[in-house]
């Protein structure tokens, strides 16, 4: 049942993963080719269905999403981000 309802699902499955702030491009295609190499996505899947975020990114959107201080962090993060992307 557990591969039957995998492959229903994958192609509407967008993985993200949190990574140190300093991170970048390097070492993101390193934890897109080990997602690969696992076998969660073909290599031209993962290039579309593989995201990144750094901790600080992930760290605030769970403060937002998850905290009474949600509310207030949304006032505050819209005061710095006039395009409202968050």
């Amino acid at each position: 049942m557990g591969k039957e309802l995998w492959e229903s699902l994958e192609s509407n499955i967008d993985l993200i993963l949190s990574h140190p702030n300093g991170w970048e491009g390097r070492e993101q295609a390193f934890l897109r080719k080990s997602v690969v190499r696992a076998g969660v996505f073909a290599e031209e899947e993962a290039r579309s269905h593989v995201s990144f975020v750094t901790e600080g990114e992930a760290t605030l959107g769970f403060c937002v999403t998850n905290t009474n201080s949600g509310e207030l962090l949304k006032v505050v993060f819209s005061l710095f981000n006039p395009k409202g992307v968050f």
